[in-house]
């Protein structure tokens, strides 16, 4: 089974031939995740779109060329309306010698502002019905949840500001925000009450900004996770957070490119940043004080260092 969830929508071209293009690159094997953002987080122009339909025909052509041998070619597309959007949703399939492959597909072509509790009752609901490139705009007051952020091109923001959007965990054995995808936005919350876990934990997701947010009192009951934690995802970039009474401030294990700035790190039980097997981070004009430790690297190279106030650490 080969599932792709990102529906890649070429603007100004009907139905059919999104059918078709759809067919053409999914059986191909070539993956429509680059096609898929540029329309759909609306990175390209309508000029860009238009330029790119005009080649159609000639790859679609040549494209199902490629496929005269299969037993069996089939694609089936369908439209509803979800929340006043068109949702696109494809299948299909093909056959050759006994050996059957299928595809899904499914997206919506326009972004929607979705605001919490007014749209869904919790962040959790509203991220689970957005779709890429969607923004969840949630509004001043207690939230006690668990968040999994499992799509991409997501910006998920407080209304006012940390003070007054406090997302506490429900299960303190896990993440308050747990994100699995590139591309996350996440901005302006108070996130607390992981006392077994990371306050933020970004796991294989690149390009995610976490800023603006208060990050404290995680982990107090256990000797690992932090405030924010990187693990496996690079070119990410950490600002303007205050990162205070938790095990550990910011931490990098196997996390390149990122840039950490302008975090207020303080009265974290150990380290303030702590960077495993990671390199070329750039860790500028942050304010690191009362922690246990300062920065430390372990098995890291490369990475600079620049502007910091460091002060009344255990070591650094």
């Amino acid at each position: 089974m080969v599932e792709v969830k990102n529906l890649f929508i070429w603007r100004h071209v009907d139905r059919k031939m999104l059918v078709f293009v759809a067919a053409a690159f999914l059986l191909m094997g070539l993956s429509p995740v680059d096609a898929a953002f540029k329309c759909v987080s609306g990175t390209g122009n309508n000029g860009d779109v238009e330029s790119t339909t005009s080649t159609l025909t000639e790859r679609i052509e040549a494209s199902l060329d490629a496929f005269d041998s299969f037993d069996h070619l089939w694609v089936s597309h369908s439209l509803r309306k979800l929340r006043d959007r068109d949702h696109h949703c494809l299948h299909g399939w093909f056959q050759n010698s006994g050996l059957r492959e299928s595809v899904s597909v499914e997206g919506s072509d326009e972004h929607l502002v979705i605001v919490v509790p007014d749209d869904y009752p919790t962040i959790q609901d509203a991220v689970d019905a957005s779709s890429p490139g969607d923004t969840l705009t949630v509004r001043d007051g207690f939230y006690k949840e668990n968040v999994v952020v499992d799509k991409p091109y997501l910006t998920i923001k407080s209304e006012n500001g940390s003070e007054n959007c406090i997302v506490k965990a429900a299960d303190t054995h896990e993440a308050v925000f747990s994100i699995y995808a590139a591309h996350t936005n996440l901005n302006g919350f108070t996130v607390t009450g992981a006392t077994y876990a990371d306050g933020v934990y970004v796991f294989r997701s690149d390009f995610c900004s976490i800023s603006n947010n208060n990050i404290s009192d995680n982990n107090k009951s256990s000797r690992i996770g932090c405030g924010i934690n990187l693990v496996y995802s690079s070119n990410n970039r950490v600002s303007n957070n205050i990162i205070s009474k938790n095990v550990c401030g910011i931490s990098l294990y196997s996390s390149n490119n990122n840039e950490i700035f302008f975090n207020n790190i303080i009265s974290n039980h150990a380290s303030s940043i702590d960077c495993w097997g990671s390199s070329n981070n750039n860790i500028s004009n942050n304010t690191i004080s009362n922690n246990g430790d300062g920065i430390s690297f372990v098995d890291s190279s490369n990475n600079e260092i620049a502007n910091n106030t460091i002060s009344n650490n255990g070591w650094y």
